[in-house]
């Protein structure tokens, strides 16, 4: 999971900053003996606002791309907020390039 650096919470102990969603994703994940890993980038200099899943189902590509917001109450209910799930390997592939990219690249 690749979080947010530029616009992260300027007060890193709150529970609300990125840096300690990472922290706990990673704690998460090594007591359920995930293969999970979080980092938090700023691959552009001007944040991330990307929201993204990449998934290999049956050798098959899918992307979901859009903005979509995690919570309940002004995302799904309130705003017309969206998503698309695209089946396209060529889509899949872009997109992974992007992410590994930005993943290992940029500080």
């Amino acid at each position: 999971m690749l979080l947010d650096a530029c616009f992260d919470n300027q007060d890193l102990n709150s529970p609300r900053s990125n840096l300690r969603t990472v922290e706990y994703l990673k704690a998460i994940a090594q007591a359920a003996g995930l293969d999970l890993d979080a980092r938090r980038r700023n691959p552009t200099g001007e944040g991330i606002h990307n929201k993204m899943v990449l998934a290999q189902i049956g050798g098959r590509g899918r992307a979901v791309v859009g903005n979509l917001n995690g919570g309940e109450v002004f995302s799904a209910k309130q705003n017309r907020e969206m998503a698309l799930l695209i089946g396209s390997y060529a889509v899949y592939g872009y997109l992974a390039d992007v992410f590994w990219y930005d993943w290992d690249v940029t500080p």
